[in-house]
């Protein structure tokens, strides 16, 4: 695999950068309250909290193979920087991190490890059931007014189907593919989305939404290992679908 480490565009079209923990088990002291400690070290990257009660709706199999919905209430600890620029929400069954601003990865991954390291030392047995990285980019380009000009700067090898259509009468354009990286899985969904659905597409909007998990009982630790490898295999993917009239356009 290339080395795509040295790779830092000066802007960048992501909308939404997330990282997501789900517990193997709860961890039922956190719909109580958020200790003192742990709220010290997340607030320092997160100052404004802002605690809610929240809801979660389960599907059990009972008797008979009756489908019951279980309703249950909890505790979900909210937790903004300053702009409000990322976020980061805990609950007793999971913990994930956002970002709307986005600069470098090692400033995310360093937020992201305060956090991990914070909780471990609260709750030292908590293990994670599956892991989570997704960038969302969304190419909304002035210069681009039809919906055959997106291979300035999308691979054509991934946009070629497109020509199959009638581009007047398309209202929507979205590709799944999923793939194996190593030991995570990726799914990574591709296209036109159109913000006016259902009409027809007058304003090219293109999406390039990558997602690389694992669902494998680990550490809590052990997740950013996995971060790491799942930042790899993204910019990897990214970088094979893009062509250098974007790379320039971020680098303008």
């Amino acid at each position: 695999m290339p080395e795509y480490d040295q790779i830092v565009y000066r802007t960048n079209f992501l909308t939404q950068v997330v990282v997501r923990f789900d517990f193997v088990a709860p961890i039922p002291s956190l719909d109580a309250d958020l200790p003192q400690k742990l709220a010290a070290i997340l607030t320092s990257s997160f100052p404004i909290l802002e605690p809610q009660a929240a809801r979660m709706l389960e599907l059990n199999l009972g008797v008979g193979h009756d489908v019951k919905q279980v309703q249950t209430s909890f505790k979900q600890y909210n937790l903004f920087g300053r702009e409000r620029e990322k976020q980061l929400s805990l609950g007793s069954r999971f913990m994930f991190v956002v970002y709307t601003k986005y600069s470098k990865y090692e400033e995310m991954r360093k937020t992201v490890a305060d956090g991990i390291y914070a909780l471990i030392a609260e709750y030292p047995d908590t293990k994670v059931a599956r892991f989570g990285l997704r960038y969302i980019n969304t190419l909304d380009m002035n210069n681009i007014d039809a919906i055959n000009q997106w291979t300035r700067y999308i691979s054509p090898d991934l946009i070629g189907p497109l020509g199959h259509f009638d581009r007047t009468k398309l209202t929507k354009w979205m590709q799944v593919a999923e793939m194996k990286c190593g030991e995570l899985e990726m799914r990574f969904q591709f296209g036109l989305p159109n913000p006016d659905h259902p009409s027809v597409i007058r304003r090219p909007v293109f999406v390039l939404d990558l997602d690389s998990y694992v669902q494998a009982a680990h550490e809590f630790a052990q997740s950013l290992q996995y971060m790491d490898k799942a930042h790899e295999c993204i910019q990897e993917q990214f970088e094979r679908s893009i062509t250098d009239g974007l790379r320039e356009s971020m680098n303008a």
